[in-house]
């Protein structure tokens, strides 16, 4: 059961990183027609601020789906 688990973790970590990617490339490509790429190759320059307030609006709108949980009355 112990190997499940650890088996289990690091699917579901190696998706994460793979999806994290994608999001970096899209944002990357669609932002490097603008004059100041959110990512870019220089640190210094790159409006990593806007990027990490999009992660922000991405993890607000999946805390508002529906779970499937009822709450139930405590008596």
């Amino acid at each position: 059961m112990r190997s499940l688990r650890i088996a289990f973790f690091l699917s579901v970590l190696g998706v994460g990183i793979f999806l994290s990617s994608g999001l970096l490339n899209i944002v990357d490509r669609i932002t490097e027609k603008t004059r100041k790429a959110w990512i870019g190759k220089e640190l210094n320059e790159s409006r990593l601020d806007n990027f990490y307030w999009l992660l922000d609006l991405f993890i607000m709108e999946t805390e508002k789906m529906p779970t499937g949980y009822k709450q139930g009355r405590r008596e």
